[in-house]
């Protein structure tokens, strides 16, 4: 009888620890490029625009596939295209929520941006110096 009780013991702290250890999964961001672009997830299924070198003319997509995953395009971070001359106007789809503080900052030849309806939230001198 001791036995099992032991037994039935071990087993309910095996299980504990199971459950735990599946709870305490966290997210880690993952950083890659596609066309030219630079991301950062910022979740599962989504990603944010993070510092790039991109010149010209940019058209960021809605979403973006990488590693068989597609991601939704959700926000610009801070300091994206800080001090970026090179950068002369900037499509942004529906999906951009968010702009960060100093995104375009001192973006110098950026001559036209289309912000779309569903920005709620813009940083700080995020078009400073255009």
């Amino acid at each position: 009888m001791r036995n099992l009780k032991y037994f039935a013991v071990t087993i309910a702290m095996l299980l504990c620890c199971i459950t735990s250890s599946a709870e305490t999964e966290t997210f880690t961001a993952e950083t890659f490029t596609v066309d030219g672009i630079k991301y950062s997830t910022t979740s599962e299924s989504t990603v944010s625009i993070v510092e790039n070198s991109y010149s010209g003319d940019i058209v960021i997509p809605s979403s973006v596939t990488w590693n068989e995953i597609v991601y939704n395009v959700t926000s610009i971070d801070q300091n994206a295209f800080l001090g970026n001359t090179s950068l002369t106007s900037i499509g942004l789809p529906e999906s951009i929520t968010s702009i960060g503080s100093h995104a375009f900052y001192q973006c110098s030849s950026l001559t036209s941006i289309r912000l779309p309806e569903g920005v709620t939230s813009i940083g700080s001198s995020a078009f400073g110096g255009c």
